[in-house]
């Protein structure tokens, strides 16, 4: 009888305070269906982020190691030991990054000779001059797609698009001054009408027109902040396609041979 008298005393004394301080209690009741929606939520994004990660590393086959060295003073040798390093069975890649303008976005450039299996591109959509040793192509977001709305003029599959490259960090590595000849050693083979202040031994850049092979979704591209310097992929062949048409504005046959040694 006791005990009952306490809990019927405790459980008045409750419904007193709750109805002077209703609304403590509801601000309280209200903190806590908060706190367990915030933590559903996290819970749900975080669930959704890692499936997502999980599909990205499938898809794309992103590298589980990457080693960084530096093009001008590496060596084919490099290369080989780290194969040797990894083993008889793991896949091995190189490309070269460099970074650059792709009309007026900013881009890193990977160049590779054959089209990559690891780190590769997903959700390809490709025009029929694509082949596994000539390709170009761009992030998805800078192509023409209906649901992408962020530049005005959409790169487009077979259309050219301008890729600059800045040589200043070459010179900076004593690039130019020990593998080329100095610049006014090409005066003599400029040809008619082109001024040695026009060529890129001055200007410390180059301009490439490019046709656009394909457009993808690339896993490199999620790890960056936005995708004003996302990646895209050209190959070797078609960069040096591109080179010698850039070289012939302004050199003769025996000057743009100077470039290769």
């Amino acid at each position: 009888m006791v005990k009952r008298r306490t809990f019927a005393f405790l459980f008045k004394q409750g419904l007193r305070e709750i109805r002077s301080l209703w609304k403590q209690f509801l601000a309280i009741v209200a903190m806590g269906a908060i706190a367990v929606t915030l933590f559903v939520g996290l819970q749900a994004n975080a669930d959704g982020l890692r499936n997502r990660l999980d599909s990205l590393y499938q898809a794309g086959n992103l590298a589980d190691t990457y080693v960084t060295v530096n093009p001008l003073k590496g060596n084919q040798g490099e290369l080989t030991e780290i194969r040797s390093l990894m083993g008889e069975e793991a896949d091995v890649e190189a490309r070269f990054y460099s970074f650059a303008r792709i009309d007026t976005n900013n881009a890193y450039c990977a160049i590779s000779t054959s089209f990559p299996t690891i780190s590769k591109p997903s959700n390809m959509t490709v025009g029929p001059d694509q082949t596994d040793e000539d390709f170009f192509v761009v992030d998805s977001v800078l192509c023409s797609k209906e649901e992408v709305t962020n530049t005005e003029e959409k790169m487009q599959i077979g259309k050219a698009v301008k890729i600059e490259f800045d040589l200043s960090a070459f010179v900076k590595e004593g690039f130019i001054e020990n593998a080329f000849i100095s610049a006014e050693d090409f005066r003599p083979f400029l040809r008619e009408g082109v001024a040695i202040e026009d060529t890129p031994l001055k200007n410390l850049n180059i301009t490439l027109n490019i046709p656009v092979t394909g457009y993808m979704d690339h896993p490199e591209n999620v790890l960056k902040a936005s995708y004003s310097v996302s990646v895209f992929l050209l190959s070797s062949s078609l960069f040096a396609k591109a080179f010698d048409v850039y070289l012939d504005q302004y050199f003769t046959e025996e000057g743009a041979d100077l470039f290769y040694g």
